[in-house]
């Protein structure tokens, strides 16, 4: 029964955040994104990429090594894979890094002000207080907005990619399969991540301004700063526990990991160099989406948790 109570909770919530005037725009900035993304993808892959070798291949002159096998010396033939337009892959450029970066910044702070706005506007109208004097479950208000915020903006980010790839595939020209889906995948778990986040600051904050406030400075840290602190952490660390650690810092911040996940899904792992080979390893053993998964899961319930705490003792 109290599933069921949950479920017209969810409803108007979504029919809210649907008559959001920030919701109408993002839909029409996520068409443009797409649209770049696909355009700049195509240009990539008709590009001559930037062939990697490693070994006897990457060597301007012949090396007579004898008798001794050349893999004793690291020179070991590596095979390096030719994409076409046609095999569906989409290419890796300058361009792409630039505009998925795009993506990183600009989704996550229309997710935190999309969110931190719904439940302030509940506070100041005062549908909060009249919601608890029907002793309406604190836990259900909170599932409420966290999942219409999601939904909601998933709708946005689906029907923005959809139609832009709709049009494409009745011109025969759907050939970037693989950048629709790493790029609505990522924002997609942005969305998820970051709608959690936006619940929890608006609870711990007192009004709309500080809510905003909150969330941008949330933003900045996730998206700007962190990256500073990581440097700063890692030169204290010895060589030896150096990548471990790294990799351990990328996944507490789901933006650097995303963005990982992200380049790996466009073949292109090769722009973190030799060193970070295990990145490519575990592409290729689906094991960096499973460690993704694990790092946004955690993180989300970790976050929901701490607004759920805060809310319930609020709530009495």
């Amino acid at each position: 029964m109290k599933a069921i109570r949950l479920v017209p909770m969810i409803g108007y919530e979504w029919k809210l955040l649907m008559r959001s005037k920030w919701l109408v725009s993002s839909i029409g900035l996520f068409l443009l994104m797409a649209l770049l993304f696909y355009g700049y993808g195509m240009k990539s892959i008709t590009m001559d990429p930037t062939v990697v070798t490693y070994g006897l291949d990457g060597v301007s002159s012949d090396i007579d090594t004898g008798t001794v096998d050349p893999s004793l010396f690291g020179l070991e033939e590596m095979e390096t894979e030719e994409e076409s337009e046609g095999n569906g892959k989409a290419g890796f450029s300058r361009s792409i890094a630039l505009l998925m970066n795009v993506c990183l910044w600009i989704v996550p702070i229309i997710t935190l002000v999309i969110g931190v706005s719904s439940v302030t506007a509940d506070k100041e109208s005062g549908r909060m207080s009249l919601l608890r004097t029907y002793r309406v479950s604190g836990f259900y208000y909170l599932v409420s907005k966290y999942v219409a915020l999601f939904l909601a903006l998933s709708i946005a980010t689906s029907l923005s990619y959809g139609v832009f790839g709709a049009g494409l595939a009745l011109m025969g020209k759907l050939h970037g399969v693989q950048l629709f889906i790493t790029f609505l995948t990522l924002n997609l778990v942005l969305i998820a991540v970051f709608g959690a986040l936006a619940v929890l600051l608006v609870i711990w904050s007192a009004s709309r301004m500080q809510g905003l406030s909150f969330a941008l400075a949330a933003w900045s840290f996730f998206v700007f700063v962190y990256e500073f602190i990581v440097f700063s952490i890692i030169g204290l660390i010895p060589c030896t526990y150096k990548l471990p650690n790294l990799i351990a810092l990328i996944f507490l911040n789901p933006v650097e990991s995303l963005r990982v996940w992200a380049i790996d899904q466009l073949n292109a792992a090769y722009v973190f160099g030799p060193q970070f080979l295990i990145i490519e390893q575990w592409g290729d053993s689906k094991m960096l989406t499973v460690y993704l998964l694990g790092s946004t899961i955690g993180i989300i319930t970790i976050t929901l948790t701490g607004a759920i705490l805060k809310l319930k003792w609020r709530w009495q």
